[in-house]
């Protein structure tokens, strides 16, 4: 007889979830809620689109069937969809731990799978066992979620603006380094910012006098060549969030790879890599009289041999270029 009576009654919390859903595929098909793309994952999946509309408006269109499911009383119909939603998603999120993750998937992700839930605890006993898809979808979410914790990690600039042109990663123990420094720290108005790195632990407390030391009002520049030399001041205490800082921005190149220091990421192509054959603008044109010739450019990109660095224990591997006091 309850089974009878609650057969056409709507069903509220996975109606609730529907209603979740829509209103933030909506918005995301509409582009009004960037602020939830704070991963790399979504500029990738974003652009994906069906015939020209955007994957968000499957999700509107899955939650708002789903939203009539609920609000009918269809709970068995309502259970096998959000199942198979469930099971897509759980494709969704494997391909995503394998490129990037998406944030604004993942709330989608979370809302598909509190429905699911919902309807599954809803139209079977309390005691029944756990579901296999949910379990599976929780395993494919699981590396999504730590890449995203990750990524928002972000790294610490302690010097520069917030978008640079190039971002140059260094330790104050790495000689090449202190020529890195040396080239593009003099330069104020360059648009650079620099991230320190501790590969030794002496490091940190190079990088609390350089921090000190710009909190005084010194340059950057000015800063880091008299925390390098004058090693008297002894240690500078540093505090536990500059240890936070630069293990960010140590896991910031562990992610990439890295093996050696500096590290430099631009954004384009340098102009002193390129070789101007001729004015911007202008189309090149052979004389009359004379067969086509084109213009020929002499490579200035430099061969892989002359990139120095530092790794490890950093004065070990070049000795040899720690510049002159």
């Amino acid at each position: 007889m309850f089974e009878q009576s609650r057969k056409n009654k709507a069903a509220w919390v996975p109606a609730f979830m529907a209603v979740a859903g829509v209103t933030f595929s909506t918005l995301q098909a509409l582009g009004k809620a960037d602020a939830f793309c704070i991963t790399t994952g979504c500029e990738l999946f974003k652009t994906i689109s069906i015939q020209g509309y955007s994957l968000w408006w499957a999700g509107t269109l899955f939650f708002s069937f789903m939203l009539v499911l609920c609000l009918t009383g269809r709970r068995a119909p309502a259970l096998a969809v959000a199942g198979l939603a469930l099971f897509i998603d759980t494709l969704l999120l494997i391909f995503m731990a394998f490129t990037a993750p998406c944030f604004s998937c993942l709330v989608v992700a979370v809302l598909i799978a509190l429905t699911f839930i919902a309807l599954y605890r809803d139209n079977g006993s309390r005691n029944r066992k756990p579901s296999l898809l949910l379990i599976i979808w929780l395993f494919a979410f699981c590396p999504n979620l730590f890449g995203t914790v990750n990524e928002t990690m972000g790294t610490w600039a302690i010097a520069g603006p917030e978008q640079p042109d190039m971002q140059v990663f260094f330790s104050p123990s790495c000689p090449v380094c202190l020529a890195t420094i040396e080239r593009f720290a003099s330069n104020p108005d360059a648009n650079i910012a620099f991230f320190p790195v501790a590969e030794q632990e002496s490091d940190v407390n190079t990088v609390a006098r350089i921090s000190n030391y710009m909190n005084e009002g010194t340059s950057f520049f000015v800063a880091f060549k008299r925390a390098v030399r004058d090693t008297s001041s002894g240690n500078a205490s540093p505090s536990l969030s500059l240890r936070w800082d630069l293990f960010r921005n140590k896991a910031r190149l562990g992610t990439l790879g890295v093996t050696k220091i500096p590290v430099l990421i631009t954004n384009g192509v340098p102009q002193s890599l390129l070789a101007p054959a001729q004015q911007p603008g202008t189309a090149f044109t052979p004389a009359p009289d004379t067969p086509r010739q084109y213009p020929t450019t002499q490579p200035t990109m430099p061969n892989i041999d002359q990139f120095s660095g530092c790794d490890g224990e950093a004065a070990a591997p070049c000795p040899d270029q720690t510049p002159a006091h």
